[in-house]
């Protein structure tokens, strides 16, 4: 009987220390996922053909078209380094006015709200003749969630979502 109530704990202290390591990005996605993992969970993820490489040199290696937030077409980039993910960016798929966009992140602002609480935090920066930017941000089980919105000018703007890792949140973090 020693030995059964022995490998019982011993078996639920692993899946409990395991399922503290795995670190929610977006969706199904978890930090430090490979790439193929990636592919598995999300359906429809293909190579990104012109990779972006982000300044903390994660670089984005695959993609999701054709996600909805809101009636808006979203596409989603994976961001990888030393083979791990590491981020998870969901950026308007196509192009808008700076008023539609405007429009576009209050809505989403308004559902991750709801899905993720009250604001965290909330930036305007307007830089005459440079750029406007709208920033708002959440906290949610360790994972970090980041709406943006930034115009050069106001013929244009661009719009994502982003998913990153809490600092310290997950195992050999900072």
């Amino acid at each position: 009987m020693k030995i059964n109530l022995w490998s019982i704990t011993l078996l639920i202290v692993f899946s409990v220390t395991s399922s503290a390591e795995a670190q929610i990005l977006w969706n199904q996605t978890e930090y430090g996922m490979t790439q193929k993992q990636v592919l598995a969970v999300i359906p429809n993820t293909v190579s990104t053909v012109n990779p972006q490489k982000l300044p903390d040199g994660s670089v984005s290696l695959l993609r999701r078209d054709g996600i909805y937030i809101v009636d808006n077409i979203f596409s989603a980039y994976f961001y990888f380094k030393a083979e791990k993910l590491t981020q998870v960016v969901l950026s308007l798929a196509e192009p808008l006015s700076y008023d539609e966009i405007l429009g576009v992140f209050e809505t989403v602002k308004v559902a991750l709200n709801k899905k993720y609480g009250e604001l965290e935090d909330y930036n305007e920066e307007h830089v005459e003749g440079m750029f406007i930017k709208f920033y708002a941000s959440w906290s949610f089980a360790g994972t970090d969630i980041s709406l943006e919105m930034i115009s050069f000018d106001e013929s244009a703007a661009e719009l994502s979502v982003n998913y990153n890792a809490s600092p310290g949140s997950v195992t050999g973090q900072p």
